[in-house]
């Protein structure tokens, strides 16, 4: 708790930018806000600042679709330039998707299937929406999880395999292309 912690939001604020950091569970979960603050972001907002109960999953807490909406949202209120970073939910454990999706979303061979692809519609409406604003061309997205999951692709059940996660980095303009296979930081 009292470890300076010299984040990418604590750079970047020393150069100008405004920062934001988003997450639908309560404020204090995951020890999430005072991350947040310690690492320098500006503001923070939770499942307290949606403020939309009847959005909350019933265990971790506002589903991805809407609170993906609000963080658009919430992006464009942001002095430029800035770093604004959400964390969702969910996809974890217990699996659960939004109910007027339970026929609609394939439920695939292991339970996280169906709440990926939940995740994944999330983030296409997200980018639907943030197509349409002024600072869109202009951003950097960094799309990656936070840890390891529930997998049936045998390539990922190997000692290196469980701490495997994609980091995904698109710009709209499509300046950056190309893969690469090796070990990166989350930072």
């Amino acid at each position: 708790a009292n470890n300076d912690i010299r984040g990418l939001a604590r750079e970047l604020g020393e150069c100008g930018y405004s920062s934001a950091f988003y997450h639908g569970a309560q404020r204090n979960s995951l020890a999430l806000a005072g991350f947040a603050h310690k690492s320098g972001f500006q503001q923070e907002f939770s499942r307290e600042s949606y403020g939309d109960e009847s959005d909350f999953d019933g265990t971790w807490g506002i589903w991805d679709e809407p609170f993906l909406q609000y963080f658009e949202k919430g992006i464009g209120l942001l002095p430029e330039p800035f770093l604004a970073t959400v964390f969702t939910l969910s996809s974890h454990h217990p699996y659960a998707i939004p109910a007027e999706y339970e026929d609609v979303l394939e439920p695939g061979t292991i339970p996280i299937h169906r709440c990926v692809r939940y995740s994944d519609l999330s983030i296409r409406r997200f980018f639907e929406a943030a197509r349409k604003e002024s600072w869109y061309e202009n951003t950097l997205f960094v799309i990656t999880g936070d840890h390891t999951n529930q997998t049936d692709a045998p390539e990922y059940k190997t000692l290196n395999g469980v701490f495997t996660i994609p980091i995904l980095f698109y710009t709209p303009d499509g300046s950056l292309k190309g893969l690469r296979e090796g070990i990166a930081m989350q930072l």
